[in-house]
Formats: C-alpha cells, structure tokens, sequence
C-alpha cells in the first residue's frame, strides 16, 4: 500500500468573517448564532458518514484538548514524547478536523499520522483512563485495511460507511436496492443502509436506517419483484428511524432558539418545517423547508442546513449533512448586476439553444439571484468556492435555486512560481488566478448547474414534455428514445462528477463569448479579459493535472467529482490540440502544461461545443450512453499516470481553514477568532463542545 500521510506544514488560513459579522444588527448576530449551532450540531453525523472510527478519532482528540488545555508542548513533556512528534501529531489532527475525518476529501483516502504509534499511546495515557475509553481508537488510526472510500469492495478493500457493516456488499447490489427503494417511493437522501449476510453469501436482511429525532421499530417494506436488476435477489427490507437522534434532538433544540431571531415569517416558516423533517425523518418536510428557504429573498443572512450534497455516497443518493451560514457581501454582489440583468441573453448562447429555448432547457427561464458572501459557519468535510442549492429538481424547477460565491473560501493567489506553468503563464497566473476563478464559479453555477431541463415522467402517463410528439435528439435528429421515470432523478443514472464537468464546460464555453466576458469588466478595469480567459483555462488544466492525486491507481477510482471532471476537460482539450504537456527540467522530472492561446477563440470553442452539448442532452434524457462515454474520457492511461507520480512528488499541501465561533453572553452575541495554526484549528472545534 502507497501509505498516504497527513500533509506536513500544512497551510491553515482563517475563514474570515469578522467585518460582515460586526456589521450585523443584535438580532441578525443572535440568528446567525443558533444557525451556526444547529449546523455544528451535525459534525457527529458527517464523522459517521465518514468512517465507523471517526467519531472515536474525534472524541480523543477533544479529550487530550480538554486534559492539557491546549499546552501541547506540556503535554508532550509530561508524556516523554519529543517536540517533532507533537509536531506530527498537531499536522495529523489539523487534517482531521479540517476534513472531519480520517478520510481527505479531496480523494476520499484514508491519511495517517506521522507521529509514532509509541508516542500517540504515551499521549493517550495522559488521560485519566484514557487508556481504557479510547482502547482500539489507535489501532483504527494506524490500520492499514479499507484505505479508501467508494463502493463496499472486499477484493480492493473498499468500504463506505453510508453501509455499515457492509463491506461484502456489491455495486450491483447496491443498484438493485435503490431501484427497489425508489420503486417505493423512498427517499434516501436521509438514510444509511444496514445489511447482513446469509450462510450461503446471498444478502439477508437489509435495514434502511432513516436520520430523524423520533425512534421507531423497523417497519418492513414489501420487496418489488418486478424491478430489473443485474443480480436475482430481492432481500427483506425494513426502515428503522432515529440514526444520529442524538444529534437531531439538538438540532432542533438549536432551530427553537433560533426561530425567535427569525426576519419574517417565511423563515419562521422554514425553521418549523426542518424542525418537523429533522424530527419524523420525512424528507418532504425537509424538502419544504429548503422550498421556503428558496422563496426567502434576499435575506442578510442564509442560513441552510440538512442532507444536502451527495458526493461522498459512492452511489450518489445518500447525502452528507451539510449547514452554512453565510452574511451578505453586498459591494461584492453589486459587481454581479449586470450578468444577472443579461442573464436571459446569456443562456441562449449555450450550444443546445441556438433557436431560442429548446426542449433541453427549461420552459421559461428566469434569472435566479447570484449573491457574494462570507461564510461565518460552514460545517461539511470542505468547503466551496461557490454553491448552487437546492439539488432536488422537482424544487428548482418549480420554485428555483439560489446561487452563492464564498469570497472568504478563496485564498490569495499564489506567491512564487507557479508548478507546472512556464515562467510567463506563472507570472500571469499569479496576477489573475483570483478574478479567473471568480469569473469561472459564476458561470458555472449560474448558467451551469442553472441551466437544463431533464425530460421526465413525472407520474404514470404524465410528462413534462409532450410524449406524442417528443422532441428531437439534436445528436441524432432522432426523436428521444429515453427519459426519466418515475422516482428516478439524474442521480439513479449518472455520477456527480458527469454534471460538474458538464457545469464546468458551461462556464469555459460562455468565457469564449465576447458578450458575456465583457460582462466581467469594471469601468476603468485595467485587466485584459483575454488574459483573464487565458488563467481561466490554464486554471482548469491544471487542476486537470494536480487532480490526479484524487485518482487511486489501486483501484482506478475517482475520489472527488470536480477533479475528475476537470482531467476529463483537460484530456479533450490535450487531444484536440487545444493544450499539451512537455516533460521538463533535470532529468526531465517536471511538467509544464502549454496552452495555445491562439487556438482558444476557434478551435478551442468548437471542442468545447461539442462536448457539452453531447453531455448535456445525454443528462437531459437519461441516456446511459452519456455514462459509457463520461466513463471512457475518465480512463487514466499509462503517459498520465507517469504524470502523476510526478505531481505527487512536486504538489504543495492544500489549504486548511481554521472557522470562528460565536457565543452569548448577557443576551448579546459575539464572535471568537482563533489562530491560523493546526493548534487553532484544535481550540476551535473544542470550544465548540459538541
């Protein structure tokens, strides 16, 4: 096994937040706080989803916190450890709690500690009977078994804890038991599945664990006979509620409080429908809360919370527990007006609307909100440059979406020499990075994840588009042969990383339109666009690259969606001749990736073109040829491989950030920074006493 190691002098930074926090009113700061407590409320949920050792991880460190009050150096005196083991030890527990878990989530590999296992032990035996509370928490830490997360897999020693003490369960089998949950109409956004084995291999009984406040006996589910499945089994099926009740009751404590710091009534609203959700397990509460929170406009403050993203699930239906609250950056929205206001212009310029709307977009589009903001509290295993929810497209197409850019999520632009870029394109990097990558999170969630119709039944014998007259497939001219059924969502069919590719293309591909470029510029703005456009390519090439580390050679898996979409674009664009890649420096041991600029306006626009146009009607219609083909842009062949080892080699650290807390004291709320250090970012979470 390639031992991957907790990152050394990691560079941990300070999600800041504290002028837009000051300049809140007394109410808005007391909202903002019990948001953030319900929001932390759920860390316990994510360590579980995580890994079945995460929690045990998490509360050792707490405890060594609490024992030596933050004196990491008397600490280690007291137990005879030397000062570069500390050092390990404070590098090992900054990336745990940075990803709250063992498992990064960048590649979703188990990391270890450097420190040795000797010196961890002497540690824990500095705690009253710590020996005995957190006996076998270090040998889960130091095992070497299940090193990465995805679909349960014996052979390559793979497991997922969305199905605990599953580890002999397979992805057919999984595929089968979501068709049967979604023939029942059961939404899993919430749940864990349970399994066990019988004596002769076959599956036995299968408990559909559902998160909510309330417990409940198991209730059994007819098993669906009918439902086509690679594998001929059909397993008892049982749903039991109250998985993480512990943290649900006090959510919904935190969601009381909160409720009278409400602004208005449609929040008060929302808050009592997710209390309602969070409590019974029903996610059409949960689902009408983030209705609600879409149909509160404008708000100072947003504040959203629940089972909202997908990635971690391997199959993409099981959603982590994610909750924000984010504070309004209004002289940061204001430079987003004039996009918003050409926003119905924009969307036709995309590759499937050359005549107008087109069956493949959505019937009437209305510009949603795109807002600048600074994250006070974002509680999930990373935190995004920008985010587009909710993801139920039953909500977004009936009521809308919401679009964020996290100003505070994106760290300075890089000082020195740039890796993998040549001296110019470094120097031109370094200037424009930011701006790029603003311009790109913009276009990618507004028109990436805003755009497109999925073409569905929506009940039996009802659709969302005429079926006697069904549109026309413009890869083929053929009228459509595949839509969605129902309870089916793009996640039944197709990996997240195929629609952030597909968001992805949408923002390189409307960067290449002069319309919308110049819709970026500021008066008097002393920056070319095309260089802007140019960092914005090179961004996403290189990242293409970088994000190789997300790719397991042992297993030949992706372990993040964005860095796989990313490789995807950056191979068409190396096949087509768009870019290449040079083997350079002694001994030719370094990478410089190459853009040719002058190929951007044309060639570059047709590649492009074609591809997000081929993703994006494959996604609209449900056709798995799109899944074959994402699949085969996603092999990394031997010459990329070589390239990999090489970035593993040469890639700095990734960042870390270190989130403030707020507190109450006489009725009034306050906020409480802590240092940009591994021991900050340990002081945080321990104040925090979760």
């Amino acid at each position: 096994m390639n031992t991957f190691y907790a990152d050394r002098n990691p560079g941990v930074c300070s999600l800041e937040s504290r002028v837009h926090y000051d300049a809140l009113s007394g109410k808005q700061k007391l909202y903002a706080h019990w948001m953030s407590r319900a929001a932390f409320e759920g860390t316990r949920i994510i360590l579980r989803q995580n890994a079945a050792e995460a929690e045990a991880i998490f509360d050792l460190i707490m405890a060594l916190h609490r024992h030596c009050d933050g004196n990491w150096k008397a600490l280690g005196q007291s137990a005879a450890v030397a000062d570069i083991e500390i050092q390990y030890f404070l590098e090992y527990t900054s990336m745990f709690l940075a990803n709250l878990g063992n498992y990064a989530a960048f590649n979703k590999r188990k990391f270890f500690p450097r420190i040795q296992r000797t010196a961890f032990a002497a540690l824990v035996s500095q705690v009253p009977e710590g020996d005995a509370l957190f006996k076998g928490v270090l040998e889960a830490v130091y095992s070497g078994t299940n090193p990465s997360l995805g679909y349960p897999n014996a052979d390559q020693e793979i497991f997922s804890n969305y199905y605990p003490g599953s580890k002999m369960l397979t992805k057919e089998e999984v595929v089968d038991l979501q068709r049967t949950l979604e023939s029942k109409s059961i939404c899993t956004d919430n749940t864990r599945l349970k399994t066990s084995r019988l004596e002769d291999g076959s599956l036995g009984h299968i408990t559909v664990l559902v998160a909510s406040a309330e417990s409940t006996i198991e209730m059994a589910v007819e098993s669906n006979a009918t439902v086509q499945s690679p594998v001929e089994m059909q397993p008892d099926l049982s749903v039991a509620k109250g998985d993480h009740t512990d943290c649900m009751r006090r959510i919904i404590d935190c969601l009381e409080n909160a409720k009278q710091f409400a602004a208005n009534s449609v929040q008060y609203q929302m808050l009592e429908a997710h209390q309602d959700g969070f409590r019974s397990g029903d996610m059409s509460s949960q689902k009408q809360a983030q209705t609600l929170w879409v149909q509160d406009k404008s708000p100072k403050i947003e504040a959203l919370l629940g089972f909202l993203e997908y990635y971690r699930d391997p199959h993409g239906v099981r959603a982590e527990w994610r909750g924000f609250v984010l504070i309004e950056n209004q002289p940061q929205t204001r430079l987003f007006k004039s996009l918003i206001e050409n926003a119905q212009t924009v969307i036709l310029s995309l590759p499937w609307n050359d005549h107008g709307l087109s069956a493949f977009e959505v019937d009437e589009y209305e510009a949603p909100e795109f807002v600048s903001m600074e994250a006070l509290t974002f509680v999930s295993t990373s935190i995004p440059a920008g985010t587009n929810v909710p993801n139920h497209v039953d909500i977004r197409e009936e009521h809308g979406y919401k679009n964020f850019a996290i100003r505070n999520r994106v760290i300075d632009a890089p000082s020195g020499k740039v890796s993998f870029l040549s001296e110019d394109d470094s120097r031109l990097y370094t200037k424009l990075s930011s701006r790029a990558f603003g311009m790109l999170v913009a276009l990618h969630e507004l028109f990436g994840h805003g755009s497109g119709k999925h073409l569905r039944e929506t009940s039996p014998g009802e659709f969302n588009f005429d079926i006697n007259n069904p549109p026309r497939n413009p890869l083929s001219s053929a009228p459509i042969r595949s839509w969605y059924k129902p309870g089916e969502t793009f996640k039944s069919i197709f990996d997240w990383s195929y629609e952030e590719c597909r968001c992805e293309l949408v923002g390189l591909f409307l960067s290449l339109v002069p319309e919308t470029a110049s819709l970026f510029l500021q008066p008097n703005d002393e920056d070319n666009i095309d260089d802007i456009v140019y960092v914005m390519f090179l961004y996403v090439m290189r990242q293409g690259i970088v994000g190789l580390l997300a790719w397991n050679p042992t297993t030949r898996n992706w372990g993040s969606a964005h860095a796989r979409a990313r490789y995807v674009i950056t191979t068409v664009l190396l096949q087509e001749g768009i870019g290449s890649i040079q083997l350079v420096g002694p001994n030719r041991m370094d990478l410089e990736i190459l853009l040719d600029r002058s190929k951007l306006r044309l060639e570059g626009r047709a590649v492009l073109r074609h591809l997000l146009k081929t993703l994006h009607v494959y996604l609209c219609t449900a056709d798995e040829d799109g899944v074959k083909l994402y699949d085969d842009l996603s092999v990394v062949g031997a010459e990329m491989q070589e390239y990999r080892v090489i970035v593993e080699r040469s890639t700095a650290t990734r960042k870390q950030l270190v989130q403030a807390n707020t507190f109450v004291r006489d009725g009034a709320a306050f906020l409480r920074e802590y240092d940009p250090t591994p021991a900050g970012m340990i002081r945080s979470w321990a104040e925090r006493e979760l």
